[in-house]
């Protein structure tokens, strides 16, 4: 029948492009209209009607799997190997698809063949165009790139299975059930490893992310050393002055007065000391920078060292994190304010480290409190609801603790976040 031809010529034309979708999902690129993909999708579809018109042995079709893969090398530019890996993981992938999905098909459209393919594949190429983009599978094929023993067999065992469906698909036109049992745990496979490879990138990126933070805060770890260094010197100068002040005050009352506040001057210009004590260099120098920016927008910065900080179970990237998220909003709720100040207390209890952030703020009820941990909503606009809802996020993530409260010092209220962090053994 006319239309049942016209209806088989679009389940080809289907079919080949979603192979073209899929393996630029297998090498996590975006399918571009150009003279090399359409070539490469007409030349397929006419070896395909070359085969059906002339009802050729459909082995004859492993010739577009030749033209198919010099297609990847030209367009993707990678090895001979790499590109062969990549192809045998889209055949893999791709065969498993469209057994899903013709499943699917099967139960609606049982009694027209022709139908049935053609909405099968339509069911197809709307898989791979819309779905598989999300799915994020070219994270397989940088797995298999790693030339590990134990992924390379899994994945020379699907291969196996996949190119065994195929021979008996295109020889005998039709694919044993057998094949596709076999074909469950090779479709196994391919989650579990691209779950791991995941895993692993997003652990790469940690680390990344964690040796560039080591390196910038450096800097910041030098500027601090030298900054008390350079005070070192003078302090003997200091305790001369204090000493020699009672030749200039006439009575006892103005000399005690005088020295108490060059003491207390004194030690505000030596307050950075206490963070080369802490023993963690890079938390040093982040508190150094942040003390150093509040305290250029007129913010008055108290640090309260109680112990020396040493090894803890958290990666140091997410502690600086979660840290710059409490400081930020210090800061924030201070602008404006008359006497703008921040206190920053470090101790330790039993086998965990403590670290707080205050400032003065109304009292907070508990309910507001909440709000202020949830996406997107906080009494203070945007800003503040991210960053804490963040910071709560990763102390799920990192086992960490963290409360909210409110507490008065000297007749004022503040409002306290704590950050309770396990240490770590040895």
């Amino acid at each position: 029948m006319p239309f049942n031809n016209v209806l088989l010529h679009m389940a080809m034309a289907a079919e080949v492009w979603s192979t073209i979708l899929c393996i630029h999902c297998i090498y996590g690129k975006k399918v571009r209209l150009d003279v090399k993909t359409m070539l490469v999708f007409l030349g397929i579809l006419a070896i395909s009607e070359v085969v059906y018109v002339l009802q050729i042995s459909n082995g004859y079709t492993m010739i577009s799997q030749l033209f198919f893969l010099l297609y990847c090398i030209c367009e993707f530019r990678e090895s001979v190997w790499h590109t062969v890996i990549r192809v045998v993981l889209f055949h893999l992938l791709f065969v498993a698809i469209q057994f899903m999905c013709m499943i699917v098909v099967s139960i609606f459209v049982s009694e027209n063949e022709v139908l049935r393919t053609f909405t099968g594949n339509m069911v197809v190429l709307g898989f791979c165009g819309w779905i598989l983009p999300r799915c994020k599978v070219d994270r397989l094929g940088k797995l298999a790139s790693k030339k590990k023993g134990f992924h390379l067999l899994a994945i020379a065992f699907a291969a196996m299975i996949i190119f065994l469906m195929l021979f008996a698909g295109k020889v005998n036109g039709e694919i044993p059930v057998e094949y596709f049992v076999l074909a469950v745990p090779a479709v196994v496979f391919l989650l579990v490893y691209i779950a791991k490879w995941g895993s692993a990138q997003d652990e790469a990126k940690c680390m990344e992310q964690e040796v560039e933070m080591v390196h910038n805060m450096q800097t910041q770890y030098d500027s601090l050393l030298a900054s008390v260094r350079m005070k070192q010197h003078e302090f003997k100068n200091h305790i001369a002055a204090i000493f020699s002040a009672h030749y200039t005050y006439k009575t006892y009352e103005q000399l005690v007065k005088a020295q108490e506040e060059y003491c207390h001057l004194l030690l505000q210009d030596h307050k950075y000391n206490d963070l080369l004590l802490m023993g963690d260099n890079i938390l040093a120098a982040f508190l150094y920078g942040k003390i150093q920016e509040a305290e250029s927008d007129g913010i008055h910065v108290d640090v309260k060292m109680k112990t020396r900080v040493g090894r803890y179970a958290i990666l140091e990237y997410h502690l600086v994190e979660m840290l710059g998220v409490l400081f930020d909003n210090a800061v924030e709720s201070q602008k404006g304010l008359e006497h703008q100040r921040i206190s920053i207390c470090i101790t330790e209890e039993d086998a965990r480290y403590q670290f707080a952030v205050l400032n003065p703020f109304r009292h907070v009820g508990q309910e507001e409190v909440l709000d202020w941990f949830r996406l997107n909503q906080s009494s203070k606009g945007k800003g503040r609801g991210i960053g804490l809802y963040h910071v709560k996020q990763l102390c799920d993530e990192n086992g960490c603790e963290m409360s909210c409260e409110n507490v008065e010092i000297h007749q004022e209220n503040w409002i306290k976040f704590t950050l309770w962090i396990e240490k770590r053994d040895g």
